[in-house]
């Protein structure tokens, strides 16, 4: 009997978010041995002043810091915020969703509800106008109230003044209100909300480890200086170059790194002082990051609902392609514009 041999065709897997980062931030500790070391002067509020660049002595990160960058990442440092509100805000949210499970309409309303609770809290009303203090004087006037304002708690934030610690804390009672309407066991409802954890619980981690990118370079004394080389390079940029080139940079890093939340807390910290530098607004850099990663998120194969829906619809990827690509350069053409015009606005 002749044997025949079969050889195994080897395939390329594209590695998850998690060994990417973790391999980008072996990659930034390897250049803290090499880039100078430098730092700005900060305002009160923590802003960066530009032209006040100084070299420091050099701090190059070991193996020690490395395996440490997504710990401090999440737990945060003197030079680093920690990404654990961002984290257990995306964990809660994960059991609040495990909780509703889209069952009564008692409980659809409750999750709209509680969507456009929190659209109230995080829009910055006073900011807006320095005339429209309604929830301000509300909240100062309903916690004064005697017993109320014990009962519910002085330390009441006022909508227009949220944050991730708000909100996680909304989607908490929000979920804990959806098992009274809908008289779940307390076994069912715990179960529910981890197995929602669950569902998040990569994410969640992803956002530390790539916090951890952040922290290599602080610590590695090499954020100011490739601010510095960002602030050089920007010298007489216009506006709308600038954004575009902004877009373009989210392409492919939106590609190697799917997650939105990861790749903001991976590459903010420094393009967002690039674009104070180039006189663009904080909002349009992240429009610009937004409008990135959307359009990447519709056809990279390293999305999990776009494989997902290609494999129920039996299409393969490169025929979703093929019948992408008109519509993927219109939508680039246009995002440009709209980006360079708003840039000059």
């Amino acid at each position: 009997m002749q044997e025949i041999q079969t050889k195994k065709k080897h395939h390329f897997h594209m590695p998850s978010a998690f060994t990417i980062l973790f391999l980008i931030i072996i990659l930034i500790a390897i250049l803290t041995w090499i880039i100078p070391a430098g730092t700005y002067e900060t305002d009160k509020a923590g802003n960066i002043i530009s032209g006040t660049y100084k070299a420091v002595t050099n701090k190059p990160q070991g193996i020690w810091d490395v395996f440490m960058a997504p710990v401090i990442g999440m737990i945060g440092d003197k030079k680093t915020d920690g990404a654990i509100s961002v984290s257990l805000f995306i964990l809660v949210i994960g059991g609040f969703l495990g909780v509703v499970n889209g069952r009564q309409k008692t409980v659809i309303w409750l999750f709209g509800i509680t969507f456009v609770v929190m659209i109230l809290g995080l829009i910055p009303w006073s900011n807006l106008n320095s005339h429209w203090t309604f929830f301000d004087k509300f909240t100062k006037w309903l916690v004064n109230i005697p017993f109320l304002g014990d009962l519910l708690g002085h330390d009441m934030a006022p909508f227009g003044t949220w944050y991730f610690n708000e909100i996680t804390m909304l989607f908490l009672f929000m979920s804990v209100l959806i098992m009274a309407v809908y008289h779940m066991k307390e076994s069912e409802f715990i179960d529910a909300f981890m197995s929602g954890m669950g569902d998040f619980l990569s994410v969640a981690i992803i956002v530390a480890v790539a916090r951890g990118i952040q922290v290599i370079m602080n610590n590695g004394m090499i954020t100011g200086t490739v601010l510095h080389w960002g602030e050089l390079g920007l010298h007489g940029l216009s506006q709308t170059i600038f954004i575009i080139l902004t877009y373009i940079f989210y392409i492919p890093m939106s590609f190697l790194i799917p997650s939105t939340s990861g790749l903001a807390a991976a590459t903010m910290g420094i393009i967002g002082p690039m674009g104070h530098f180039a006189h663009v607004s904080g909002s349009l850099v992240i429009t610009a990051y937004q409008a990135a990663s959307g359009w990447v998120n519709l056809i990279t194969p390293t999305s999990g609902v776009v494989m997902g829906a290609l494999a129920i619809a039996h299409i393969n990827v490169g025929i979703w392609w093929k019948w992408m690509l008109k519509l993927m350069i219109y939508l680039f053409v246009a995002t440009c514009l709209f980006l360079g015009i708003a840039a000059l606005l």
